[in-house]
């Protein structure tokens, strides 16, 4: 057999005849015997069953004596590394192919399930829509409940729900910004994640950007950002 590679699969077969294992054992059991890694099985081009193996040519011959045996008439075989990848591909294979001939579910021990996350999003997004179809205190409130789960400028993206135009004055001088919809703000061409970075950049000192800035209501008032909160 050829020298490993280095990657995560060194040598495959793919979609060979299960009578090779009656006509041609002894040429299959020189490349597959003492071969770790995963193997799928397949019936009338359909994938039938996957598994892993720490001897692929072993693991699959059982097969044509087992519970699966006449399930199958091809297979594929991937020699792989012996770590702990593999169980964790393995499983992943199962969760998105879902063969016939496997009963259970592969578990990603690892990973985190976003569905919650995308729940908690979806209900976000509809307390929001819920919030612009009423608007007033009502989308306010939304708003903020929306709001406390976030922080940097998704918060203040969500408390400002549009680009608004900024003010601030020390010492009679005059320093115009922008809230972008993004939450970031802009202030003498540069982007800042947070209205305190942006007033310290205007003042050149630390500051309290929440007070130090007004946003136009568009009525001719300027209010301090910390309303939106």
């Amino acid at each position: 057999m050829p020298r490993r590679s280095a990657g995560l699969v060194s040598f495959h077969i793919e979609r060979v005849s299960a009578r090779a294992f009656r006509d041609h054992s002894a040429e299959l059991r020189e490349l597959l015997d003492s071969q770790s890694g995963i193997y799928a099985l397949y019936r009338d081009g359909r994938l039938y069953y996957v598994g892993l193996a720490e001897n692929l040519f072993r693991h699959i011959n059982q097969h044509r004596k087992d519970k699966h045996r006449h399930k199958w008439d091809r297979f594929s075989a991937y020699v792989t590394r012996r770590d702990r990848d593999i169980r964790e591909l393995e499983a992943l294979t199962l969760r998105i192919a879902t063969p016939r001939g496997n009963r259970q579910i592969g578990r990603l021990t690892g990973s985190e399930n976003l569905a919650t996350e995308l729940r908690r999003a979806m209900r976000e997004a509809g307390d929001l829509e819920h919030a612009r179809v009423f608007s007033g205190r009502i989308e306010k409130r939304a708003r903020r409940k929306v709001a406390r789960e976030l922080t940097g400028p998704d918060r203040l993206s969500v408390l400002s729900g549009r680009y608004r135009k900024l003010w601030g004055c020390r010492n009679g001088v005059d320093y115009k910004a922008a809230l972008l919809a993004s939450g970031e703000i802009k202030f003498a061409g540069e982007i800042y994640r947070s209205p305190s970075g942006a007033a310290r950049a205007a003042l050149g000192r630390k500051e309290n950007g929440w007070t130090f800035w007004h946003f136009s209501t568009g009525k001719g008032e300027w209010l301090p950002l910390r309303t939106l909160r």
